[in-house]
């Protein structure tokens, strides 16, 4: 079975009717693979899937509303699924989980920040801490917002955690 996707695009644009085509691979959102989505410019084709599955049996974690602990899924896809002791988290935007609403754009800090929060909440919730985690992957439309970001991630992660911060072209909900 599939459990994570990433989910590539030439132009973010284009997101809803891809995210729609994407919807009907995903008919079962409660089972729905973890995703995270960014835009690579330099693409030939206009849109790319790269998943990966298991034969194993896994679990997810999907949140289909609005709640005080964790933001509700923007697409047809779980917060987070783990098999064999390996957890996988899905792309993590700045929102607030109350409202769904973005994060005011006070800065790579305070919007990194509210993801860290928000990923916190959703470990919290699973059979796992933060400092089981193996690394963080992160990505970001300014090449001069990796080293905050990082610093904001660091506060949050062991120090022998590896973190991997990649510029890109563009992100769901900017």
């Amino acid at each position: 079975e599939i459990y994570f996707c990433f989910f590539y695009l030439r132009n973010m644009e284009d997101f809803a009717v891809a995210n729609s085509a994407y919807s009907k691979m995903f008919q079962n959102n409660l089972k729905a693979p973890t995703r995270a989505c960014i835009e690579i410019s330099t693409m030939s084709s206009s849109a790319s899937l790269e998943v990966r599955g298991t034969s194993s049996p896994f679990s997810t974690l999907h949140v289909q509303s609005i709640s005080e602990w964790a933001p509700p899924c923007i697409g047809p896809y779980s917060q987070a699924s783990w098999f064999d002791g390996v957890l996988h988290l899905c792309g993590v935007i700045p929102l607030w989980p109350a409202t769904s609403g973005m994060v005011p754009s006070t800065g790579i800090r305070a919007q990194t920040t509210a993801c860290m929060i928000n990923i916190k909440k959703t470990i919290e919730a699973l059979p796992t801490t933060f400092e089981k985690l193996a690394s963080i992957h992160a990505y970001v439309v300014q090449s001069d917002f990796v080293e905050p970001m990082e610093s904001v991630i660091r506060q949050y992660v062991a120090d022998e955690t590896p973190i991997f911060v990649f510029p890109v072209t563009a992100l769901p909900k900017g």
